[in-house]
């Protein structure tokens, strides 16, 4: 007889049906998985070198700022996205959607 320490919690979802443990997991771990990699990038959008030993004159570009955080939001939007596909808001459309929302959606 097998002893059972660990024991499956009930899912509760607001999903139709619900999504498989192992898909929720790596949902919710995603953005916290790339937030470091967003948070690093941002010292070099103000030029800072990060400890690089070579002294390459980058250009001082009025775009790198905006550039720089446009493409860390980006990948955090896009992370948080994949909560989307294992939560209600995966399924139905938002209600201030216009004309569609509160439909579902495959």
């Amino acid at each position: 007889m097998a002893i059972k320490l660990i024991h499956k919690v009930p899912a509760v979802s607001d999903t139709e049906r619900p999504a498989p443990r192992w898909a929720l997991r790596p949902a919710y771990a995603l953005p916290l998985l790339l937030l470091p990699s967003c948070l690093w990038r941002l010292p070099f959008a103000f030029h800072f070198p990060m400890g690089q030993v070579q002294d390459i004159g980058m250009p001082h570009l009025a775009i790198s700022i905006p550039y720089v955080f446009g493409l860390s939001v980006l990948t955090e939007v896009a992370a948080l996205a994949a909560i989307g596909l294992v939560s209600r808001w995966g399924e139905v459309l938002p209600a201030w959607v216009p004309i569609v929302g509160g439909r579902r959606w495959p």
